[in-house]
């Protein structure tokens, strides 16, 4: 591994554009917050996705005219069948383990969003001046399963399995391989490297992924999570599972990503958060960014301490986190996030219809410290209709309330939208202008 640089690119060899984009994000740390979503430019409420005269649309243009500071983007499913091919006993696993039951789509996503047009999306949201943010959410190495069902029935540690010595490192070898083939088509128009921020374990403290350290031992039987079986992952697997990746990527000449390292909030106990958020830590000179994936102090309804203690520990998840990140020469920033419905602000004091304004960006400005959050990327949106509401709230009712199975019914609620470009045009956020 390269030094550890105080200042800059954790690797040595990063590209121009990828110094740019670290210098972006440290121009903008403490001065302004950034907003994203997830496939924001890939699917909306308002536009389908796989569409190419869909390009350049998003929920968050249609609602404010601008577009958001970061856009997020998975590559779950790119593994698939570059490894089948080349793996034939993956090969046998795969068919009928997509979450449906079914076979994976060639070509398509963990969301069935098109690759071929996630490359268009990409160089679109970059050269509008978007932060580029990827995500994956790969299958098990070793069942071929995804993270629900049947992904959730582990026997053995699939981390160690794919470290070196490993039953399935080459096969691991082959997810990387795919990845380092896709990642080398992402072009701007003068065919140059897009840089972005790759986080690739994200949720790594939870017990959901193949990758997490608190995945439990189970039958395969379906009944996961009973716990008996104790841990399967250490923190010292999922470390050298995530120092491999990146040295993997530097050896084979990827030079345009900064890496992002975001445990689960839900599994961060508040009262020992720096000291749970290091577990599985990989190492200051493999990480560029540290992130925090954080639905759980949004309005919670496991929460049992009330609205106004799950505000102050928000506000106090912001805090502990960039000072964590700021001891380590890092950057912070809420990697995925939620937005607190009206039933939380509204007994935390706030204005029930203003989870933007209220609790969102407050929180972010209460100190000097708070301030130097990156950003809080919300999760995607799927299409309604073109003329749907892009800031609309919903509830859901089943269908047939006797048989739940039959689906649920949206109901619309009310719009944010009001609330939104009021924060979209505040001081404080960094939104984009349209080129």
């Amino acid at each position: 591994m390269s030094e550890i640089k105080k200042y800059g690119p954790v690797d040595a060899k990063a590209l121009p554009q990828t110094v740019a984009l670290y210098e972006q994000l440290k121009s903008l740390e403490g001065k302004k917050v950034m907003f994203g979503q997830q496939d924001t430019f890939a699917v909306g409420a308002t536009f389908e996705a796989n569409k190419p005269e869909n390009l350049g649309k998003s929920d968050i243009f249609a609602a404010t005219g601008k577009y958001p500071g970061v856009a997020g983007f998975d590559i779950g499913h790119l593994e698939v069948y570059y490894t089948a091919e080349r793996d034939p006993e993956f090969a046998k696993l795969i068919p009928g383990m997509d979450r449906t039951g079914g076979d994976f789509e060639r070509g398509m996503n963990i969301d069935n969003m098109s690759f071929d047009a996630m490359r268009d999306e990409i160089r679109y949201a970059y050269e509008q001046g978007c932060i580029v943010t990827l995500s994956w959410h790969s299958v098990n190495p070793l069942t071929a399963g995804e993270y629900g069902t049947p992904n959730r029935t582990w026997e053995e540690s699939v981390v160690r399995d794919v470290l070196p010595g490993g039953k399935l490192h080459d096969r691991f070898n082959l997810y990387l391989d795919s990845f380092i083939e896709y990642n080398a088509t992402l072009l701007d128009s003068e065919g140059k490297q897009i840089p972005y921020i790759f986080r690739p374990f994200h949720e790594h403290t939870g017990d959901w992924f193949w990758w997490c350290i608190n995945a439990q031992e189970n039958p395969n039987d379906g009944t996961a999570w009973s716990g008996d079986g104790g841990r399967l992952n250490t923190p010292e697997d999922f470390a050298a599972l995530f120092r491999y990746t990146v040295q993997y990527l530097w050896d084979h000449d990827v030079h345009n990503l900064l890496y992002c390292i975001c445990p689960d909030r839900s599994r961060l106990p508040y009262e020992t958060l720096a000291e749970s958020w290091m577990d599985g830590y990989p190492g200051d000179d493999v990480i560029d960014v540290f992130g925090m994936d954080n639905y759980w102090d949004m309005g919670n309804q496991q929460s049992t301490d009330g609205a106004k203690k799950q505000y102050e520990c928000f506000v106090g998840c912001i805090e502990t986190l960039v000072k964590l990140a700021e001891e380590h020469g890092k950057m912070a920033a809420f990697t995925e996030m939620g937005l607190a419905g009206e039933k939380t602000l509204t007994e935390a004091g706030f204005d029930g219809r203003s989870p933007y304004t209220e609790w969102f960006l407050k929180g972010v400005q209460t100190n000097e410290t708070t301030k130097k959050l990156l950003y809080g990327l919300v999760w995607r949106s799927g299409f309604r209709s073109e003329d749907a509401d892009p800031c609309g709230v919903y509830r859901y009712e089943p269908v047939d309330p006797e048989d739940r199975s039959k689906g649920y019914k949206a109901i619309y609620q009310y719009s944010l939208k009001e609330d939104f470009n009021k924060f979209a045009n505040h001081e404080a956020v960094h939104f984009v202008e349209k080129k």
